[in-house]
């Protein structure tokens, strides 16, 4: 994972941005991503340096809000350091993602947030089955949006990701 030439680059960048905390979560993330994606029958039809530094990156947007709009500042200053595909994957790992319907309720700019990928959606779910650093089963996922109070369409979309790519799985 550290030998994609990149990473180090992208890491100290995140470091001088980020809190300690944000830049643990997002190694944890990329490495977590880099482990999963070399489990699925498909893993070489993926792009693995997109993989591994989009999980590094999701949140960048944490270095100006921790709010649910942290995706898409993110994804704004991707975009000006010329990572396009990076600041999709920031722009749509919230969750499983927010419909259109979701981002106008959330005050966001109104768009569609859902991953396309299956790069895009392998960072969404890895972030989901991570908390802090730790790696946690789809139950434990699925409390923690129950707690927040997230609808019933949230969390079936959570869960239909988390088997789409569990069924991926070799």
């Amino acid at each position: 994972m550290f030998e994609q030439p990149d990473f180090i680059k992208y890491l100290n960048i995140l470091s001088k941005n980020c809190p300690d905390n944000v830049v643990c979560h997002c190694i944890a993330v990329s490495a977590y991503a880099y482990d999963f994606t070399k489990t699925l029958k498909c893993s070489h039809n993926l792009d693995l340096d997109i993989i591994i530094l989009g999980g590094l990156l999701h949140d960048i947007g944490r270095c100006k809000s921790h709010d649910i709009n942290h995706g898409i500042i993110g994804a704004g200053i991707l975009k000006d350091m010329g990572l396009l595909k990076i600041a999709n994957i920031a722009e749509t790992h919230i969750g499983a993602g927010i419909t259109l319907e979701e981002s106008k309720l959330l005050n966001l700019p109104l768009k569609n947030y859902i991953p396309v990928t299956l790069e895009e959606k392998i960072i969404a779910n890895v972030d989901n089955l991570i908390f802090g650093t730790k790696r946690v089963s789809i139950d434990e996922v699925v409390l923690k949006f129950k707690k927040r109070e997230c609808s019933e369409d949230v969390i079936k979309r959570i869960l239909k990701l988390y088997n789409e790519l569990d069924n991926l799985r070799i």
